[in-house]
């Protein structure tokens, strides 16, 4: 099915860890929410604006508005290790089910110009599902 141009997706994950990372850890962390949306069917396209942000809230690797001398200590998980892979899977499952949770809470609504928009037929979705093997 063509897209129309018109019609252009566009999504926005947030992204928050108090996991141990520098700053380019969590640019790698957050480029992984695109295989969350590919996990849902979700396609890119040219101008299709899809937009992750993420953040740390770990204590230790907040950057103080006044350093107390030339340099300062940085918590960070291993580069090459399990654990950085452990994060991208979280990342990947956690958008996937943030667009399903998505899907299956909205509602049939009515917007400008009397366009309608249905709500996801919920039971009829579930058993589709169940038929296609899925749990």
């Amino acid at each position: 099915m063509p897209i129309d141009a018109n019609d252009r997706q566009q999504t926005r994950q947030m992204i928050a860890t108090n996991a141990p990372t520098t700053k380019r850890q969590l640019g790698r962390l957050a480029k992984r929410a695109t295989l969350g949306l590919a996990r849902t069917g979700v396609t890119a396209a040219h101008g299709s604006g899809d937009i992750a942000v993420i953040f740390g809230t770990r204590p230790a690797n907040r950057v103080p508005l006044h350093l107390a001398g030339p340099t300062r200590m940085v918590e960070a998980i291993a580069e090459d290790g399990p654990l950085i892979s452990a994060l991208f899977t979280a990342v990947i499952k956690a958008t996937e089910e943030a667009i399903l949770n998505t899907l299956f809470a909205g509602r049939t609504v009515t917007e400008r110009d009397n366009r309608r928009v249905p709500g996801l037929p919920i039971a009829r979705a579930v058993a589709l599902l169940h038929a296609a093997g899925g749990n």
